[in-house]
């Protein structure tokens, strides 16, 4: 059998690749536009479940981004600053990341402890645990808004910093 052959049958069992386009799927498979919603409570995994984690999601979601994006950038830079070669302007980078993760680390721990406040005086003591509460915050105010899981359900307001 010749290559070229090969190629015809392989050919003939792809139509639509060849051709470029892809086959649509279903309708039921697609939600109509608009009609998006939150994630089922049951999807969700364990540590996203309840009542607390859905206010403190929407209350990072709400604020403007702060110093915690800063975060990836400048251990990034952290990085690439201690493993380079070693100069002057290596040691002026290094101590400049190194600022500014120290920056970013006290912003999320007033943002931790100032949602953890507020989420305790809606829900009570009982439910809503301090150090858990607070790298939660954290983890999630640190990741842009696109990158959020699940995604944010409220658009963030202009007044909130």
């Amino acid at each position: 059998m010749s290559n070229k052959t090969g190629k015809k049958r392989r050919a003939q069992h792809r139509p639509t690749a060849r051709a470029g386009v892809r086959p649509e799927p279903p309708a039921t498979a697609r939600p109509a536009a608009g009609t998006w919603r939150a994630p089922a409570e049951e999807s969700l995994p364990p540590w996203e479940r309840g009542p607390v984690r859905a206010y403190l999601r929407d209350a990072v979601d709400r604020r403007r981004p702060r110093l915690v994006l800063l975060f990836m950038p400048a251990f990034a830079l952290a990085l690439i600053a201690g493993f380079g070669p070693q100069s002057e302007l290596g040691r002026i980078l290094l101590a400049c990341a190194l600022a500014a993760l120290v920056a970013v680390a006290v912003d999320a721990l007033l943002l931790g402890v100032t949602i953890t406040r507020e989420a305790r005086t809606i829900f009570g003591k009982e439910q809503v645990r301090n150090p858990g509460t607070v790298w939660y915050v954290f983890m999630r105010a640190h990741r842009p808004r696109s990158m959020r899981r699940p995604p944010p359900q409220v658009r963030p307001c202009p007044n909130r910093v």
